[in-house]
């Protein structure tokens, strides 16, 4: 699927704001976990206990020892009140955490050395406590065990753990190498989906591991807990995501891209749906609303009640996670197995290791969530989790070093290197400043303490460095964007040049504008030589100078070339190299050389400033040169493979055509001598008229033999003239009906006010005229089949009583009041586009649906041209019989123009072609004068007539007639010809019996009379 460059603008500029978001989230993040305090209570998420939701409490799962002297809970009891705020839910045990960061000064008391807490006036408001002895204390309110009053204790306000932080950072800076060398490849390719995925990888990896490794403090605020939660949740789909298309698109994903994903995204789509509902549902009861009372407290009953759903919708989702890491893991041991070469399967064994290995910490995890869930929510998951993503970290990092990963690799160039250096200056100037600040905060701002003075000092000092580092920036950028850096870029554009360029000229073209532009010159030339001669012939040109289109070098120059010396233009110069020069009005000639042979020339005009070539010019000429000769052989190469590649293609094609006409003349020889076509289709389907074996027809018709058991509806779709009604009677003849009537209905050919009577019937007195009953085309294919032929033209008001006939298989004759049960098997056709008038309320969406059940669809005669000949063939032996003349077939400028024709009236065109052809033959074969084919397609046939014949009369029309430009003719119009033609054919066939040519058509004989007169036929 084709995207335009304004697509991979957004997809780079979505991807890379994805990228910073999660950047900032993760230190944001830390930012938080470091400046959050602790009390080291920790409670699930939803209480289990149905009565202490009710009691609006929590159970303290996890407790660190209190130190002496201190009345804490511990593990078991349950918590009432943290500073003053109750604790009914989880929601609001984290809101209280989160209060605990900044409390109002109003709000905290002070001890002395060696008083006791549990001596603090019960009555004060003071939550917390400042304790010399212990530091601050929280007051909180608690049912120990067996007790049914709340008690009162203190717990000591810590830090937050200092190994999970430093886990957690840890992981953040080695996650950030490959994080940020993705997304450099990623800007420099953003039209690599594996890339692009593998960028969002790291992304999305980043937020869910720093928010899953603390998600209890994260947890009081919803802008640190719905990120992460949604990562989560979408990172096993996206770490899928990446599999399937690295090292390339599993087969299945081109082919159904929107199912494949939608089902990859699918179930997180919907956790994430119903994370965000339960999560707004539980914060919005435990509010309680404007509510006081008996109803407030229903509200919060309701949020803890609330809490269990989420907990039980995080574990079911913890086997979905599980799943979709395995079939991660199957795709990755798919892609294995079919990697293209051993780069590419080095690049997935690393990455396989790496997952099998992982699997091992991930089911530790999966088993430590479900056998104990205590230690499993509270950080034991930590470590084995850290261990699995840096196994991948590290597999990613392998294969970008040693095996060339997703080309990583190319953006770590010097370039990249000057732009670390550079931000790792930045970043100690940062962290100095930032230390500077802080250590300034900590000692105060008195002026009569040492933090001005020490913040003067680093102040001057980090003007100092600055300096330093501006000098040292200037230096490198000398050293770094000099003539080197210019080469760098050109001999990378001519590699890139070498391995994608196939066109000498592509490359010609490349090397001439990559050398102007580094060298500043405006006019150059590349000649090529002819083998074996001194002769050079133009190949491409850049800038005004009229460079002649060929020119002779001479031995002496030549020489001078092959021994690689470039050749400058020197103004008192006379000898022959220098006469070249003035005749090609150019300063400097270089040799191109491949294995040691000299194979063309690059000729160069005057510099804008006049100034010489210098020998770093030569050089350069001389890197690039050997680069272009190798591109240039290569190309020839390919053009030489490519062109033998076309002639046997070509050969093969004749081939094949000359076999199948044998086939089919095989066949023809056959049936005259009457013996059986050795060709039959799977279990002998009758094919009745229909005609050729190709593919098309040939996949067509075991869909009949599939479909025709059955009783289903079949819609037969496709363009004018390519047999509906012949596969309409072969759908009846192999089914269990076939020796029931098929009776036919041309619903265009009926006017609206006759349509429903031929259906339904009517009843003697239904309206004017009706002087005795009559059974409708239902009844009399009752038992049988009832083809609708261009189902499309019936009118709205009569769709809807055709639905009700196929809905409930009975009918109602126009005057009748009883309805009439039928056995009916309906066979539609149209060559109309449904879809499109239902959109526009021409047709019934739910009468389509009814008649779609099976749908086949009849390719046009263009699309199947290897049974034009064959079809031929049988048209001009039926029609010769049938005027008792002698003919034996066509003439090759006859074939030629049929199996060029687009033919847009398909196969009846072709039919009515035949036989005009027949009537106008004087001889025993049909000449390109006998078909008198009509329209753009006879200058196409009149030139394969004269022109040499191409090597596959099948398949040449493919390149030029698959798509043919419609026909500028109203449809209506086609419409009405192919109508006058079926009229036409049928009068023919019977001999100019009209009545009998309106049974064949199974249309009234009125009817048939109106419509000969209306074309004029009578």
């Amino acid at each position: 699927m084709a995207i335009s460059m304004r697509e991979f603008r957004a997809a780079k500029i979505l991807l890379t704001s994805l990228a910073v978001w999660a950047a900032a989230y993760c230190l944001c993040a830390l930012a938080f976990l470091a400046t959050t305090p602790d009390l080291g209570i920790r409670c699930f998420i939803a209480e289990d206990d149905v009565a202490a939701r009710e009691a609006g409490v929590l159970t303290i799962r996890k407790m660190p020892k209190s130190p002496a002297g201190l009345t804490s809970p511990q593990t078991g009891d349950r918590l009432v009140e943290v500073a003053g705020r109750r604790t009914r839910t989880f929601t609001d045990f984290a809101a209280a955490m989160v209060w605990l960061r900044s409390p109002p000064k109003s709000d905290i008391g002070t001890q002395f050395s060696g008083d006791d807490p549990d001596e603090f006036n019960p009555e004060s408001t003071f939550v917390l406590i400042d304790h010399p002895d212990f530091g601050r204390l929280v007051k909180v309110r608690y049912l120990p065990a067996g007790v049914s009053e709340p008690q009162r204790g203190w717990v000591l306000l810590r830090r937050q753990p200092l190994g999970g932080l430093v886990l957690s950072l840890g992981w953040f800076i080695l996650h950030s190498a490959i994080f940020i060398l993705s997304g450099l490849a990623f800007w420099q390719r953003p039209y690599d989906r594996p890339l692009r995925t593998y960028f969002a990888l790291c992304a999305v990896t980043a937020v869910a591991y720093v928010g899953g490794n603390h998600w209890w403090v994260l947890a009081g605020s919803l802008w640190f807990l719905i990120p992460f939660a949604a990562c989560a949740i979408v990172l096993p789909a996206v770490l899928l995501h990446f599999f399937l298309v690295y090292p390339m698109p599993v087969p299945i994903l081109p082919r159904w891209p929107r199912v494949v994903l939608s089902a990859v995204y699918g179930p997180p789509a919907v956790a994430i749906g119903t994370m965000l509902a339960v999560l707004g549902l539980g914060r919005w009861l435990s509010h309680g609303g404007e509510f006081v009372g008996a109803v407030q407290q229903a509200y919060h009953i309701g949020a803890a009640d609330v809490m269990p759903w989420l907990r039980h919708a995080i574990y079911a989702y913890f086997v979905i996670a599980a799943a979709y890491f395995a079939v991660s893991l199957a795709v990755l041991i798919q892609s294995y197995r079919h990697a293209r070469n051993p780069l590419e399967e080095n690049q997935v064994k690393w990455i396989l290791w790496a997952g099998l290995l992982a699997a091992i910490p991930v089911t530790y995890t999966l088993a430590l969530a479900y056998i104990d869930p205590v230690e499993f929510a509270f950080g034991e998951a930590r470590l084995p989790m850290c261990i699995a993503s840096l196994l991948f970290t590290l597999a990613y990092a392998v294969g970008i070093a040693r095996y060339k990963l997703m080309l990583i690799h190319e953006v770590v160039s010097r370039g990249t290197l000057y732009y670390v250096l550079s931000f790792g200056m930045t970043l100690v100037f940062a962290f100095l400043i930032a230390g500077a600040g802080i250590a300034a905060w900590q000692e105060g701002t008195s002026a009569y303490g040492y933090a001005v003075p020490f913040i003067v000092l680093v102040a001057v000092g980090v003007m100092a460095l600055g300096w330093l580092r501006d000098r040292l920036q200037r230096a490198i950028d000398r050293w770094f964007f000099r003539e080197k850096y210019s080469l760098d870029r050109a001999l990378q554009r001519m590699n890139r040049a070498v391995s994608s360029l196939l066109e000498r000229d592509d490359v010609a073209d490349n090397m001439l504008y990559t050398c102007c532009e580094v060298l500043r010159v405006e006019q150059a030339a590349l000649y090529l030589r002819d083998e074996g001669t001194d002769r050079f012939r133009l190949t491409t040109a850049v800038g005004k100078s009229r460079f002649p289109l060929q020119f002779r070098a001479g031995q002496e120059m030549t020489d001078q070339l092959e021994q690689g010396v470039s050749l400058q233009r020197v103004p008192s110069g006379a000898s022959p190299a220098q006469l070249t020069l003035r005749r090609l009005n150019a300063e400097l000639i270089h040799g191109l050389d491949v294995d040691g042979e000299m194979t063309g020339v690059v000729v160069f005009g005057a510099k804008p400033n006049g100034a010489a070539y210098t020998a770093e010019d030569v050089t350069f000429l001389t890197a690039v040169s050997r680069i272009t000769s190798v591109a240039l052989h290569s190309a020839k190469v390919h053009e030489d493979l490519s062109r033998l590649n076309s002639n046997l293609n070509h050969q093969a094609e004749t081939i094949s055509e000359q076999r199948r006409q044998i086939a089919v003349l095989q066949s023809e020889l056959a049936q005259q001598t009457g013996v059986a076509e050795p060709h039959v289709l799977p279990q002998q389907v009758r094919r009745g008229l229909i005609r050729g074996n190709s593919p098309a027809v040939l996949h067509v018709l075991e869909t009949v033999r599939k479909v025709a058991p059955s009783d289903a509806t079949v819609l037969v779709r496709g363009e004018s003239g390519t047999g509906k009604e012949l596969l309409a009677r072969a759908i009846h003849e192999n089914s269990r009906r076939a020796e029931q009537p098929l009776v036919s209905v041309h619903c265009a050919a009926l006017a609206p006010s006759l349509l429903e009577s031929e259906l339904f019937g009517h009843v003697r007195g239904a309206f004017t005229d009706a002087r005795e009953d009559r059974q409708g085309r239902f009844e009399l294919a009752d038992g049988g089949s009832l083809f609708l032929d261009e189902v499309g033209d019936i009118p709205l008001d009569i769709q809807v009583k055709l639905l009700r006939v196929l809905q409930e298989r009975t009918i109602e004759p126009v005057g009748a009041t009883k309805p009439i049960q039928v056995d009916v098997r309906v066979i539609a056709a149209t060559h109309r586009n449904l879809e499109q008038m239902i959109a526009e309320g021409r047709f019934r969406e739910d009468l389509y649906y009814r008649l779609n059940v099976v749908s086949i669809m009849l390719p046009p005669l263009r699309e199947r041209p290897e049974d034009i000949f064959e079809l031929a063939l049988f048209f001009i032996r039926r029609a010769a019989d049938r005027m008792g003349k002698r003919l034996v077939g066509f003439d090759e400028a006859a074939v030629d123009a049929m199996l060029h024709h687009t033919w847009p009236g398909n196969v009846r065109e072709l039919e009515n072609c035949i036989e005009r052809a027949v009537v106008l033959a004087d001889g025993e074969r049909i000449t390109l004068e006998d078909l008198s084919l009509k329209g753009p397609e006879t200058q196409v046939a009149s030139s394969t007539a004269t022109a040499p014949r191409l090597p596959s009369p099948i398949l040449a029309p493919r390149a030029t007639a698959v798509k043919p430009q419609p026909i500028p003719a109203a449809p209506q119009a086609s419409d009405e010809a192919d109508e006058a033609a079926r009229l036409l054919a049928a009068l023919n066939e019977c001999g100019g019996n009209k009545a009998q040519a309106a049974r064949r058509l199974n249309m009234p004989r009125s009817t048939y009379y109106s419509k000969l007169k209306k074309y004029g036929l009578s």
